[in-house]
């Protein structure tokens, strides 16, 4: 599972899928690592703050996630307002 902004990784997982339905739990927070780079990218746009719990998330903007197993891979935009 990877969550993009741009070409700016934001959030990526190993999943462990199974053959047939499958869902995925994600709290919309940014990455550690990749707050920096994001920030990069926003510039002086938005500033990233952790919340109470220590945690960044995502701010106000179009995403993109994508999930890949082997050769596969299917992805959708979306928004948040």
């Amino acid at each position: 599972l990877t969550i993009t902004h741009g070409e700016q990784v934001v959030y990526s997982s190993a999943l462990n899928l199974n053959k047939g339905f499958n869902t995925v739990n994600y709290d919309m927070s940014i990455d550690s690592k990749n707050i920096k780079g994001l920030q990069e990218v926003l510039g002086d746009q938005v500033q990233l703050k952790a919340a109470d719990n220590g945690k960044t998330y995502l701010t106000k903007g179009v995403y993109q996630v994508s999930i890949t197993l082997n050769d596969d891979s299917s992805s959708q935009e979306f928004t948040i307002k």
